[in-house]
């Protein structure tokens, strides 16, 4: 059995004191005194006259500047990661591109490992009964996509609190390999990108079928004749093959294949959201699958509502007013903006790129009283299609090139969806 390695009735508080345990961690972490010296927010800090100690509330919090991934970049192109790093040295470090851009390299100090991997632990108990251990085949695939971190600290959390758990790992290309040997294995659990899982499931039945047929010119025998002939005629899906009894999908909404997914393998997919800077953050569904719960012990999480964010759009000196999460109205959709506690690289007032819509914080069925919120998509300039990604702006420089006689003053992309 897993032991728990996390204060379970922390998640069932009462949003009042959810809300001022989220602020008190945020003072007894120091992260405003320990950010204070990296080159991430010492200038913009001072130019705002910000004074790191002073900064003890939410209401001090919402008066500093914004940071991005862009602020991020620039910080580690410009300068020594060792300036970057807010302890004494980092345990290892995670790279993640993002979407589009450089690389980003995350630092994860001592304190963080123990932090993160509570977190993954915490976060995988929420949509699997981990009461007679489990065993799980998780899928990575590179940046921009899913990041591989989450596999270690599930890995971590084993070895250090000795958990009854079982867990294989497989790159991109390997997937039907790793599948195959996860059947043979009996392994209970699935993560991956949820168009990936549909790949999977889209070519089960051509392979069942080419392997029945192989098998019977092996040994022309009237049983592997019958499985030949019941592989032409009727349609072979997932859960003919593999035996998962649930799944966890990341990377991108997992809405338009939730269906898909529930009928091809047999499953209740559950949606996951993270990321490698901020892997203690982590939301996952609950059984219920009424929204993302959202960590507010480990995180101080901030919305910009959309209008504010058309308003931005509008004119780029605008400056955004973001709000707490925790007051906002169910339905309201915005950018996610997090401060979160880590040791090695802490980020403060941090817009994410990522529009969320706010589902409740009220209590959930299954007793949480963290926030629950869901995905939207990107407001960046990546046009996701699940496996291909790509820049608007590549298509932009495409557009502007192909005119002859004058220039394209407007275009629109639409995209559509046919099937799966």
């Amino acid at each position: 059995m897993t032991k728990r390695i996390w204060d379970e009735s922390v998640e069932c508080l009462p949003l009042p004191q959810l809300v001022e345990l989220c602020q008190s961690r945020f003072r007894e972490s120091r992260v405003m005194e320990r950010a204070a010296p990296s080159p991430l927010y010492r200038d913009k800090w001072a130019a705002a006259g910000v004074v790191p100690g002073e900064v003890r509330t939410y209401d001090d919090l919402r008066k500093l500047p914004f940071t991005t991934g862009g602020d991020l970049r620039v910080a580690q192109a410009e300068h020594d990661l060792d300036e970057l790093v807010c302890t004494d040295y980092p345990r290892f470090w995670v790279s993640t591109s993002g979407t589009s851009g450089s690389h980003k390299w995350i630092p994860v100090g001592d304190r963080d490992v123990l932090t993160f991997t509570a977190a993954t632990m915490r976060m995988f108990t929420m949509a699997v009964d981990v009461a007679e251990g489990w065993s799980l085949l998780l899928v990575n695939t590179p940046a921009p996509f899913l990041s591989e971190s989450a596999g270690y600290y599930a890995v971590i959390g084993q070895v250090l609190y000795d958990g009854d758990a079982e867990l294989a790992f497989c790159a991109l290309p390997e997937t039907f390999d790793a599948l195959d040997f996860a059947r043979k294995a009996e392994i209970s659990g699935f993560q991956s990108m949820p168009s990936m899982a549909m790949l999977v499931a889209d070519g089960v039945a051509e392979r069942a079928g080419e392997g029945a047929r192989q098998q019977f010119k092996k040994e022309r025998t009237v049983g592997n004749l019958l499985r030949a002939l019941a592989a032409s005629v009727l349609p072979i899906k997932a859960s003919n093959i593999f035996k998962f009894r649930w799944g966890i999908f990341a990377g991108e909404p997992v809405d338009p294949y939730r269906s898909a997914l529930k009928e091809s393998f047999g499953i209740r997919p559950a949606t996951a959201y993270g990321a490698s800077e901020f892997p203690a953050a982590a939301c996952l569904e609950c059984k219920v699958q009424d929204g993302l719960h959202l960590p507010m012990d480990n995180c101080l999480p901030e919305m910009i509502p959309q209008a504010e964010l058309d308003k931005e759009e509008l004119d780029a000196s605008y400056v955004p007013q973001a709000i707490p999460l925790w007051e906002a109205t169910p339905g309201l959709t915005g950018e996610f903006v997090i401060t979160t506690f880590s040791e090695a690289l802490p980020l403060i007032r941090y817009r994410t790129s990522d529009l969320i819509m706010v589902v409740s914080t009220d209590r959930c069925e299954c007793s949480r009283t963290f926030p629950r919120i869901k995905i939207r998509h990107r407001s960046d300039d990546i046009v996701n299609m699940g496996l291909i990604r790509f820049s608007i702006y590549q298509l932009k420089d495409r557009m502007e090139a192909m005119g002859t006689h004058g220039q394209v003053a407007k275009w629109q992309l639409r995209l559509t969806r046919e099937n799966r």
